[in-house]
């Protein structure tokens, strides 16, 4: 009688249970988690029964090679965990599942393909196949999933290609096609309306975007970084009017910036740290308003920065470390009133800093570490009020230290 009232079982880490026993009882169970039962190697096909399943968690199940057709019957499930099992296939009665909201076959990495009747799962809205390393290919079907929000591909090394077809998922907000072996992007992409986020981070291969990129309208992040073999970006990119966040570090090929950049201006965060072939920076970043966060660590062959990163009035951060050509730094850099923290570290070819730094007002870290070219130290860096952080180690050509030093004892320094 117990066993029809139940809606929860939760039958998680059970170490030695190799098989389910008959279900049928459970009338009302809503949800199952038989998560990390390591030696599970069946569901007993009576789960077929529990009509009114909801959610049924069988992740890191890693004996499972697989699942009973019967699961195609829980008509009322909306969410299937299948992370980390042994599964080669999924069997196709789960595409009749019309109300599943959320696939999760996260690191199952001996599945091999997703049938084309994964299109019929019209309330699908979070699909995560990342790290499904053995997967050669998505269909031209889920260009069906009207209602998916996010689709996560991430790991899949075995994908070479993704379907033009998937510029018609009109609702996706978030796309994870990170470490791909893929060479190019569909330009179909450029119709994906409602994206929000994507994620292209390490696809070594990767050598252009296409220039449809510019059309994702409600963009806010886009990560490029490590893309090696990455070349350039289009100028189309200056028309993504929503982007606060792009990440471009590491793409070690990439030897400019577009002018168009500029355009950008609900940008907060701007990574380029270890772009090791850039030579320069747009004026045209002087434009970034909103910017608060701007890096260009390692990139070894920058020599200057443009003196329009004075109008970055809503910098917060600026990471200069390790650019081992920079000569020089603009006195421009005394404008940015909302500066907190400044990373020179490791800038071996800088000879002197502007004394203009000595009106940045906010700044409460400044690290000057390994500055080896760099013989003295302003005197206005005793007007730094707010400074609690002043790291000059390794400083070995610094002669003295001003005396104006003093005026920042007040401060707490650690």
């Amino acid at each position: 009688m117990a066993a029809k009232q139940l809606k929860v079982l939760n039958l998680s880490y059970s170490r030695e249970l190799r098989y389910t026993p008959n279900l049928s009882a459970f009338t009302k169970l809503e949800i199952l988690i038989l998560s990390n039962c390591y030696k599970l190697k069946q569901v007993d096909p009576s789960i077929g029964k529990l009509k009114s399943l909801i959610s049924l968690d069988l992740c890191r199940c890693r004996n499972m090679r697989k699942l009973p057709e019967e699961v195609g019957e829980l008509q009322e499930l909306k969410e299937l965990l299948l992370i980390s099992i042994g599964i080669r296939k999924i069997p196709m009665s789960i595409y009749s599942l019309r109300k599943l909201e959320k696939l999760a076959i996260r690191s199952c990495r001996s599945l091999v393909e997703i049938p084309l009747a994964i299109g019929n799962l019209s309330s699908l809205q979070y699909l995560d196949l990342n790290l499904c390393s053995s997967l050669r290919k998505i269909p031209h079907s889920i260009e069906n999933l009207s209602s998916l929000k996010r689709l996560e591909l991430g790991g899949c090394t075995s994908l070479t290609e993704i379907p033009s077809s998937m510029g018609n998922l009109s609702s996706l907000e978030l796309l994870d096609l990170a470490s791909y072996k893929l060479s190019k992007i569909p330009s179909s992409i450029g119709d994906l309306s409602s994206l929000k986020q994507l994620d292209l981070e390490s696809c070594e291969l990767l050598i252009e975007i296409p220039s449809s990129i510019g059309d994702l309208s409600s963009l806010k992040q886009l990560q490029l970084g490590f893309c090696s073999s990455l070349r350039e970006i289009p100028s189309s990119i200056g028309n993504l009017s929503s982007l606060e966040q792009l990440y471009l570090g590491g793409c070690m090929s990439l030897t400019k910036i577009p002018n168009s950049i500029g355009n950008l201006y609900s940008l907060e965060q701007l990574h380029l740290g270890s772009c090791v072939s850039l030579t320069e920076i747009p004026n045209s970043i002087g434009n970034l308003f909103s910017l608060k966060k701007l890096n260009l660590e390692s990139c070894d062959l920058l020599i200057e920065i443009p003196s329009s990163i004075g109008n970055l009035y809503s910098l917060e951060k600026l990471d200069l470390g390790f650019c081992v050509s920079l000569i020089e730094i603009p006195s421009s850099i005394g404008n940015l009133s909302s500066l907190q923290q400044l990373d020179l570290g490791g800038c071996v070819s800088l000879t002197k800093i502007p004394s203009s730094i000595g009106n940045l007002s906010s700044l409460e870290q400044l690290d000057l570490w390994n500055c080896e070219s760099l013989t003295k130290i302003p005197s206005s860096i005793g007007n730094l009020s707010s400074l609690k952080q002043l790291n000059l180690k390794r400083c070995e050509l610094l002669i003295e230290i001003p005396s104006s030093i003093g005026d920042l004892l007040s401060n707490n320094f650690s």
